[in-house]
């Protein structure tokens, strides 16, 4: 909050994306991000190279129940500014979303247990979905070396044939 007070919001998003950028090679991360983060579109490219994006939905006041120290969120300002950031911000929270979790009227731990519960779903998914694609390339290149042999094994048999009968 200290660089967007003494130089501005454009600066301080500018740390946003490299402090994001610096996380980018690590894994098995959560990345609590602050609500202005979907301002810059290379923020959120970086998101989703990172893994899911998940957006937590509710209406202002369950926003604003969910942030612990709004002291920490300069751009919050007052009620009014803070609406009007909510009614700006929440259509790229959509748009940038992998998964979208509503926290009405659920606590910290509830929203927190069910981001995990859609993350694991979503991992297993993935998991089993490239366990068959491995599944089915697997028996295509056998077939085809199985095929692509036998080919060669008749190419070679009609030349050895070929070769039997002119000479």
């Amino acid at each position: 909050s200290r660089v967007f007070a003494e130089d501005g919001e454009p600066a301080f998003r500018d740390a946003e994306t490299r402090g994001l950028a610096s996380l980018l090679a690590k894994k098995s991360l959560l990345v609590s991000c602050g609500g202005g983060i979907v301002e810059t579109e290379r923020n959120i490219e970086l998101m989703h190279e990172m893994g899911t994006v998940v957006f937590l939905d509710g209406d202002l006041a369950d926003s604003m129940r969910q942030i612990k120290n709004t002291a920490r969120r300069p751009d919050l300002g007052d009620a009014r500014q803070a609406e009007r950031l909510y009614r700006h911000r929440r259509p790229l929270y959509e748009a940038s979303a992998d998964i979208r979790i509503d926290i009405r009227n659920k606590s910290f731990e509830q929203v927190a247990l069910e981001s995990g519960q859609l993350l694991w779903e979503k991992a297993r998914d993935f998991l089993q979905r490239a366990f068959t694609v491995i599944f089915l390339a697997t028996i295509v290149i056998w077939f085809l070396q199985t095929f692509d042999m036998r080919l060669n094994v008749a190419a070679s048999a009609d030349k050895s044939l070929l070769a039997a009968i002119g000479s």
